[in-house]
């Protein structure tokens, strides 16, 4: 059983808002290491002379791990609920964050964000914050007239009602038969057996990692009612369970 924490004063990683440090829990003896390697990460604000932005950045983090989750279990459930999409897509999972509280004899009380540390050999990064997506060659640059330009054409979009609104749901549509005779074979039929027939007939699709985590950020946005979006989505991918387990997003207000 841990008693003790260790933490490497160097940092290993870092990204635009965090910094990353090795993190151990340590066993009665002060040396023995105790449990899987984890990572502490602090913000830059807090290291960069701060220090009265610890507590906010930890609950920020955390309020932000929340959101994220429960958004995550919204969107495996949908998925779980289109017969169209196999079972064998993978699903969205966020890593588990903890907060530890501790009292060091030389730098006083202090709140610490720590998370699993993950094999960097598989990390991967799906999207990001400034506008990238797995497959580009670069961030797309954006301009005033760009952005406004964007806005224009959404807002003719919500306008006008005969625009077509295509979205997740449109893989659980079944179309009429067209073909002469369809008629006169219906009629054989319970609509609740013509339904089996087309259902039956439908390969479900197997969507990869990559497409499920952009599709996974358009659905933040939705679910949120269009003001936030999680992106920055960057992990692994457990193949073996079919999971993505996404660390640390980030979703801006829109």
């Amino acid at each position: 059983m841990a008693k003790f924490v260790a933490m490497n004063k160097k940092v290993f990683g870092e990204g635009a808002e965090r910094y990353a440090f090795r993190f151990f829990e340590v066993g009665e003896d002060g040396k023995t290491v105790v449990g899987k390697p984890l990572v502490a990460k602090e913000s830059r604000l807090v290291l960069d002379g701060g220090e009265e932005h610890r507590d906010r950045f930890v609950r920020t983090f955390c309020q932000t791990q929340q959101l994220a989750r429960r958004i995550a279990d919204e969107f495996n459930e949908k998925l779980d609920s289109l017969y169209r999409v196999d079972k064998a897509t993978p699903r969205v999972s966020f890593l588990d964050c903890s907060v530890y509280e501790l009292d060091d004899i030389k730098m006083g009380k202090q709140s610490v964000l720590v998370e699993e540390k993950i094999d960097h050999m598989k990390w991967h990064k799906w999207n990001t914050n400034n506008g990238y997506v797995e497959g580009m060659e670069e961030a797309p640059v954006f301009t005033h007239d760009k952005m406004k330009a964007a806005f224009e054409h959404l807002a003719k979009l919500e306008l006008h009602d005969d625009v077509p609104k295509f979205g997740i749901g449109d893989l659980d549509a079944i179309e009429e038969d067209e073909e002469d005779g369809s008629e006169d074979d219906s009629e054989e039929m319970d609509s609740e057996d013509s339904i089996s027939v087309v259902r039956d007939s439908c390969t479900p699709i197997k969507f990869t990692a990559s497409e499920v985590a952009q599709a996974f950020s358009h659905f933040s946005y939705l679910a949120t009612g269009k003001k936030r979006l999680i992106c920055d989505l960057q992990g692994i991918f457990d193949e073996k369970n079919k999971y993505i387990e996404i660390y640390g997003p980030s979703y801006p207000l829109l």
